[in-house]
């Protein structure tokens, strides 16, 4: 009788087993398949002074003072006023109004300052075209989410012909759409920095710079898991005292060559399409500009990509691929430098994603399903004990 109750035990434990084992197996092929994109995996105290909270959503109002006073601001202001010359900061605002808010009044010196637009000027750091042969393809002001027109289907139409862009994000429209942003990052494109509220920066004070700049990298961060290395002015609105601020953050300057007037055409819309198409026939080497912040400008790109020949003469890459630079890098603080990795060399965009974002030691998170081995071996043994 008792031989029979033992063994009628270890029979039970060897089902319990089997079941565990069958689990086991599943999870272990659930950690294998690939996770819907969410930014639970990014670890936000890896960004200091992650913020507590963001600017609003509405891009006409200023960033608030109580959001100035955060520490990331406080602190990235300390950076800028322990590296940045004292006579750049005498360099005077330019004045903004809300009737002209693309062409501010600039009220110092443009050429000694080498302010862009009124001058085209440009810094020996700033980026403003790929070597000959290639195109820069890059996009403002995104995400954004639409039914037929938006950053979705924009990526999908470029990926179709094996195109890689840099998108320079809008902080406002990033943390409304975080998913958006995260995918364009997963399938192989640049993320870089376009402020939070679109004001011209140099109309800004130099704690609301640091704002614009801080804010919106943060918001990537928390999207995406990387620290932006590049940033776009808005309108192009850019001199010596922004480039300083925003380099003393461990940012690097990003303009264009070639203008898609996407945004504010006042034409036919083909004026913009064949501008587009135009220029897969242009070899000189150049950064594009265009927009995916509204459906129009999504559309235009839409079509004209649509338009253009199977086989270009030049091939068409990021930013940072074309220049050779890292679009990503450390964070920036007064003990440490931020030192980029050395950038990879082009690859086609990918269709798959990651199943995470990796983590500091580079491996990829599980999803969470665990079995013990000493369990498993535990319970093997205890029913070998009982059968015999």
């Amino acid at each position: 009788m008792r031989a029979i109750s033992y063994q009628l035990v270890a029979a039970v434990l060897l089902s319990a087993l089997c079941r565990v084992t069958s689990a086991a197996v599943i999870a272990l092929a659930q950690t294998q398949s690939t996770p819907t994109p969410s930014a639970n995996d990014v670890d936000l105290t890896d960004y200091p002074n992650y913020p507590t909270a963001f600017p609003g959503t509405d891009q006409s109002v200023f960033i608030p003072d109580s959001l100035l006073k955060a520490p990331l601001v406080i602190e990235g202001l300390k950076l800028v006023q322990a590296t940045v010359p004292a006579n750049i900061f005498s360099i005077k605002p330019s004045t903004y109004s809300d009737e002209t808010p693309t062409n501010p009044a600039y009220n110092d010196d443009p050429v000694a300052n080498c302010y862009w637009p009124a001058t085209q000027c440009l810094s020996a750091d700033d980026i403003s075209k790929c070597p000959p042969g290639i195109w820069g393809l890059s996009f403002d002001d995104g995400p954004t989410v639409d039914q037929n027109y938006g950053t979705q289907q924009v990526r999908d139409t470029i990926e179709k012909h094996n195109m890689v862009a840099t998108f320079f994000a809008a902080g406002a429209n990033v943390i409304q759409h975080p998913a958006e942003l995260r995918t364009s990052y997963l399938k192989g494109h640049e993320i870089a920095v376009h402020t939070w509220t679109h004001h011209p920066l140099t109309s800004l004070s130099n704690e609301q710079i640091v704002a614009e700049l801080l804010y919106t990298q943060a918001a990537i961060f928390g999207a995406t898991g990387v620290v932006a290395r590049f940033y776009r002015p808005p309108y192009g609105d850019v001199d010596n005292r922004v480039r300083a601020i925003a380099k003393a953050l461990g940012l690097v300057n990003v303009m264009w060559t070639r203008d898609s007037n996407d945004a504010g055409f006042t034409g036919s819309e083909d004026t913009v399409v064949n501008a587009i198409v135009s220029w897969a026939s242009d070899t000189s080497g150049f950064i594009s500009l265009q927009h995916d912040i509204t459906p129009v400008t999504s559309r235009l790109g839409i079509e004209a990509f649509s338009k253009l020949p199977a086989t270009l003469p030049m091939k068409v890459m990021a930013v940072g691929q074309c220049t050779g630079q890292q679009p990503y890098t450390k964070i920036k603080t007064p003990e440490e430098e931020p030192v980029p990795e050395p950038i990879p060399e082009p690859t086609e965009p990918t269709q798959s994603m990651p199943n995470s974002l990796p983590e500091p030691g580079g491996q990829p998170q599980n999803s969470g399903h665990t079995v013990s081995k000493s369990f498993v071996v535990l319970a093997a043994g205890l029913v070998t004990a009982l059968w015999v």
